[in-house]
């Protein structure tokens, strides 16, 4: 089951998801270009690593906090 159709139901499913795809799309599209920037100024790939990580716990984080209050 689809993370977008667990939190908008089959209802909201159709108008929600493609708004959520072009937001995925464009994030993907500009994190791509960030990396190249990072190793170009930075010289390695360590810098982009940490903030990918950084953002990958914080996104986990407010997936657990979004989906603990949806239950209560």
């Amino acid at each position: 089951m689809s993370i977008t159709k667990y939190f908008f139901k089959t209802k909201n499913y159709t108008r929600a998801f493609p708004t959520i795809s072009f937001a995925s799309n464009a994030g993907a599209t500009i994190s791509l270009s960030m990396v190249g920037y990072i190793y170009d100024f930075f010289g390695s790939y360590i810098y982009a690593f940490i903030i990918a990580l950084v953002m990958i716990f914080v996104s986990i984080l407010l997936l657990m906090i979004t989906t603990k209050t949806k239950e209560n």
